[in-house]
Parts: C-alpha cells; sequence; structure tokens
C-alpha cells in the first residue's frame, strides 16, 4: 500500500473506530509502530486535525468537527469489496438478505466499469465452500431481534427444541455473542436462571422474541475468549498435553496447524515424538489419532492411551458383534 493510501486509510480508520492506539493502527494496516508514528507526524503536517493521548487509555482520534469529503475507489479496494459482497451472499444471513444486496448495490453505483470488469473476472476464480452449509435456516427474521438484543441489551424469550430430550423448553436468555461456525449460527448466552453460558444452534430455536427486561453485559474485553471459557459444555471437557510418535510426511504436513504449533520435538529418526506442549481437548488428539491411524501413535499419557484403547474396544465390539 502506497503512503497516500496508508495516510487515508488512516484517516478513515480513525473517523469510524474513534480513538486508536498506535499499535492497533499499526495492526490494521500490517506496518510497524514506527511507520504509524511517522504517518501520524505527516498528517499533523497536513493540518488533519488530530488529538494524540498518551498513558494506557491514550491513542490518536479526530476532532468531530472534521469532514471527509468522498473519496474513490482503488482496483485492489474494489475487489476486496467484491470478495466481501461474495463471501457475505453465500453465508446468507437470514432477514439481512435486502439489506446486504443494497448495500453493496449503492458501492457498486460509484465504481467505474474497467474495475468493476476487473473485479468479476477475478472473482470467477474465487470460490467459497459455504453450499455445504449443513444448519439450513428458515427466514424467521431472528437476526433483526437479535440485533435489537444486541443494541438495548434486552433480554429473549425463545422456545428452542432439545434433540436429546425430545422437547422444546422455553426459556429466558441474555444474548452474548453470535458466532457463524462450521456452516451454520449459534448463539452463545447467559441463561437467566444460573447465569451460565449456553449455545444455542439458531435452526433449533422454533419461536424468538424481545422481552421488555435488559440486562448487563459481561465486563470482558473479548467476549468470544469469555464465552468459550465458561460455556457449560467446558465442566464435562478434559484438556491434557500429549505425547504422539508421527511419520516424518504427516509431521512435516501438520507442524503449522494449531494443535501443534509450539510442539516440542523430543525426537526424530524416520519418525517425530512430538510432546504437545499447550493442553488439547482430549476429543481432539483422538479425533486426530483415528484419522491418521497408520501414521500416528498415541505414546502419552497413559489416561489417554487407556480413553483410545476404550473407543476402539466399544468400535471393534460394535462392527464384529
Amino acid at each position: 500500500m502506497k503512503k497516500i493510501e496508508r495516510l487515508l486509510v488512516i484517516v478513515l480508520a480513525l473517523k469510524n473506530y474513534g480513538r486508536l492506539t498506535a499499535r492497533q493502527l499499526a495492526d490494521k494496516l500490517e506496518v510497524n509502530i514506527r511507520t504509524i508514528y511517522r504517518d501520524m507526524d505527516a498528517l499533523c503536517q497536513m493540518d488533519i486535525p488530530l488529538v494524540a493521548e498518551s498513558g494506557k487509555e491514550g491513542g490518536y482520534e479526530l476532532l468531530d468537527h472534521y469532514f471527509l469529503p468522498s473519496v474513490s475507489f482503488t482496483q485492489d479496494e474494489v475487489l476486496a469489496l467484491a470478495i466481501a459482497d461474495k463471501l457475505i451472499t453465500e453465508t446468507k444471513i437470514p432477514g439481512f438478505s435486502d439489506l446486504v444486496e443494497s448495500s453493496f448495490l449503492k458501492i457498486k453505483n460509484i465504481m467505474n466499469e474497467e474495475n468493476k470488469r476487473k473485479a468479476k473476472q477475478i472473482l470467477g476464480r474465487i470460490v467459497f465452500n459455504l453450499k455445504s452449509m449443513y444448519l439450513q435456516l428458515e427466514d424467521k427474521k431472528y437476526f433483526p431481534l437479535i440485533k435489537t438484543s444486541f443494541l438495548e441489551n434486552r433480554i429473549l424469550k425463545l422456545t428452542y427444541y432439545f434433540p436429546a430430550r425430545r422437547k422444546s423448553q422455553q426459556l429466558m436468555i441474555k444474548p452474548i455473542l453470535l458466532n457463524f461456525w462450521s456452516g451454520g449460527w449459534y448463539l452463545y448466552a447467559q441463561s437467566t436462571e444460573d447465569d451460565k453460558i449456553w449455545c444455542y444452534r439458531l435452526d433449533r430455536i422454533t419461536h424468538l422474541e424481545l422481552s421488555e427486561e435488559t440486562f448487563q453485559l459481561p465486563d470482558a474485553e473479548n467476549l468470544m475468549e469469555f464465552c468459550w471459557e465458561n460455556e457449560i459444555y467446558k465442566e464435562k471437557q478434559i484438556k491434557l498435553s500429549a505425547r504422539l510418535k508421527l511419520s516424518l510426511s504427516l509431521y512435516n504436513t501438520v507442524k503449522n496447524d494449531n494443535m501443534f504449533k509450539d510442539s516440542q520435538i523430543l525426537e526424530q529418526n524416520d519418525q517425530a515424538i512430538i510432546l504437545l506442549t499447550k493442553e488439547i481437548l482430549l476429543e481432539y488428539i483422538i479425533e486426530f489419532a483415528f484419522c491418521n491411524y497408520d501414521q500416528s501413535e498415541i505414546l502419552g499419557p497413559d489416561s489417554l492411551r487407556e480413553k483410545f484403547r476404550e473407543i476402539l474396544g466399544s468400535l471393534t465390539k460394535k462392527y464384529t458383534s
């Protein structure tokens, strides 16, 4: 990105997000922090009305009266917007499809024809594999209700179907986070009864409405991490570190995956002995071992080997009886 484009992005970011630190700007623009300091000096020399505050709560911000004139899009920005348009369209957010389409039509209206043509040409060669979304939602207008709940911190009333119990139940929840994961939409929320975090699949909600009651959102810097760490199912999950023996070809394939990142190599000849230095869910390690049964072996701890043997024994009994 050229310097003049970077300066414009900084101004746009401050205009839209408010106060940002030099580190936050550096992360957004993928440059080092010294570059941001030089850019801020350049903006001051251009008489852009910036305010800089030092300290832990400090950062840069624009004065409220600053008016930013309309700007044109570069070819790369047109492509980025076109990719975002395609991704959002294929993700299919029920209740928002018309708003998404109208928003991008407005954007396309100010693009020149050459940039639109080039974006369309490249976009035909970029594929999002979202057609296999297995949690199909009818347009029940849930998203606008959830949006209102988020904006006003309103408690939601819902009827939720529990397949294991084969029955529905009426619940009152404090919605915290909406998550699109593995082909479907999930709502993390606190129960009004015990404040524990539950995860609800949106396709299992048969009725949803806003209540007049409000609630206080948890004071957490990262709501996704807060939900994961406090979810009710965490009580039933076991995390552990493990020693694994992998073929070199498998190790070279997976060594940069999240599970093996920062792992320690204890021994390496024709096979690699790996120590997972961070704790991983037991289920994930067992799943990995089953999927790569011909190129991996669990060496320890003994409790993990015993669990693997137990599952293997039950499967053997099921398919040989």
